[in-house]
């Protein structure tokens, strides 16, 4: 049995394989070369360029909807880290407007008006944003008031409130959210802490999941080992498939709790051994950042005129014995609260009046950025931008789910000497969709892997399989044959 994982399914000559063929893949050739160049080219620009790209041609319109495309972008813009851009929202200090505002790496500010999903609602408050996460923002406000945006597209989408049955006679007092991405489907999902007060004056913490390919919400059940510390939107942040928050468990035990999000499970890991209590006679307060690919934790006091930061970062959720201690800043003075690391060596900092500062590590310089937010009101975003699209669900995670259902027909079907070849391409983004793992799942077990070239296939002709460009040729790149057994 042969299939191709792509869109498109490979056609004529016998054999099976796929993917998208180019100069070095065995047929075609220079025929290819200039589509190759030009979506190399279009995949190292702006997304403001790309849009304006649309009406160019439909070929082109069609390639920027390609999720193919768009985790290109994506992958090639993030090669390049000093053209990352600051996302700031805050409440401005003397109109008490809430502004969001987008810093670029050249230092250009652009103002976003907030959307109307956020500012239609009854209750308003000033927004959290969390993430980004392929270029995708999460807004929160009030309990309920939950929304994506993309803002390098303008593209919004209000999450509908959650049907849910709660608790009968509870009211909601608050709440807390979580953003993330299951890696394997691609499928963005929100996780929503709801503080609630009954009759008997009990506390519960029912805990509910978003998905967006089904625009929907379930009830996630199991009991939940920590609860985050409320509304402290300095205490959360996102790493690889866990968005995690400062939380202490029911002990009163303080701890990081993480969720992730294709497990849908929720783990806890202690805080270092030797630091400080949280408060405490000297005011000890604690942030969590992302640093490169691991979590950090800033511990500081609070109400020193002089603060000291020291920076652990964990290598490994649910090991206490994985926090190593990287390095201590300070003395700095005037400071409030760490925000984020930028770039290599810049962290970024609220000061005592509200203003954003850049604190350069390697000069141990400070730069005031010009933005005044009301105390507390301050929330920082290191940002790239993308052009993927909030409509439609995962297209990877729903091809995924065809192979996936190949494996496991191919499973009842397959004789106990028989293979079973899958020809899929191993270049970003597919290197993701782990085949490997998905035929194991069925009980498949992979024997040997060798190179798919057109060559071997005299008289292969590959042809798109859906979309306006149906039944065009199209580039097969790297791919390989895996075949498997049971």
């Amino acid at each position: 049995m042969h299939i191709q994982t792509d869109t498109t399914l490979g056609g004529g000559g016998g054999g099976g394989g796929g993917g998208e063929e180019e100069e070095g893949g065995g047929g075609g050739g220079a025929k290819y070369l200039a589509e190759a160049v030009v979506i190399e080219i279009l995949s190292r620009l702006p997304v403001k360029s790309l849009m304006r790209f649309h009406c160019v041609c439909k070929s082109w319109s069609s390639l920027f909807a390609d999720p193919t495309f768009i985790s290109k972008h994506v992958h090639d813009c993030n090669y390049n880290r000093d053209s990352t851009n600051l996302l700031i929202s805050y409440r401005d200090n003397i109109s008490f407007k809430s502004v969001i505002t987008l810093l670029s790496s050249d230092n250009i500010a652009i103002n976003f008006d907030l959307p109307p999903f956020f500012t239609n609602k009854k209750y308003y408050s000033h927004p959290t944003l969390l993430g980004p996460i392929n270029g995708i923002v999460c807004f929160f406000g009030m309990p309920d008031n939950i929304g994506l945006w993309n803002p390098a597209t303008s593209e919004y989408k209000a999450i509908p409130v959650s049907p849910v049955p709660r608790p009968p006679d509870v009211k909601v007092r608050g709440g807390d959210v979580g953003f993330g991405c299951d890696p394997k489907t691609n499928d963005y999902k929100v996780v929503q802490f709801l503080f609630v007060h009954s009759n008997q004056a009990s506390i519960l913490y029912p805990v509910e999941i978003y998905t967006l390919s089904t625009n929907s919400w379930r009830l996630l059940g199991g009991a939940i080992p920590a609860i985050p510390m409320h509304l402290n939107i300095w205490s959360m942040s996102y790493k690889n498939s866990d968005f995690c928050w400062w939380a202490r468990d029911w002990d009163g035990t303080e701890v990081i709790l993480s969720f992730d999000m294709h497990d849908e499970v929720f783990r806890t890991t202690l805080l270092p051994p030797g630091i400080d209590l949280l408060w405490g006679e000297d005011q000890v307060m604690r942030a969590i950042m992302p640093w490169n690919d691991l979590i950090s934790l800033v511990v500081y006091q609070d109400r020193e005129a002089e603060k000291w930061f020291d920076i652990w970062v964990m290598n490994e959720f649910g090991v206490r014995e994985s926090w190593t201690k990287l390095f201590r800043i300070g003395p700095l003075f005037g400071i409030k609260r760490p925000l984020s690391f930028w770039k290599k060596d810049v962290v970024l900092i609220e000061d005592e009046y509200g203003e954003l500062v850049l604190y350069d590590l390697c000069r141990q310089e400070m730069t005031q950025l010009g933005f005044h937010a009301r105390k507390g009101m301050l929330n920082v975003l290191v940002y790239k931008e993308s052009l993927d699209s909030l409509t439609g669900g995962s297209t990877s995670g729903l091809h995924q789910h065809v192979v996936q259902g190949f494996f496991r027909r191919a499973y009842e079907m397959q004789a106990s000497n028989g293979e079973v070849h899958v020809t899929h391409k191993t270049k970003y983004p597919y290197s993701r969709w782990e085949i490997e793992k998905l035929s194991a799942e069925v009980g498949l077990h992979m024997v040997n892997k060798v190179c798919f070239s057109t060559y071997d296939y005299p008289g292969y002709e590959n042809k798109r399989g859906a979309g306006n460009r149906s039944n065009e040729t199209f580039q097969i790149g790297e791919c390989s044959t895996f075949k498997f057994v049971k």
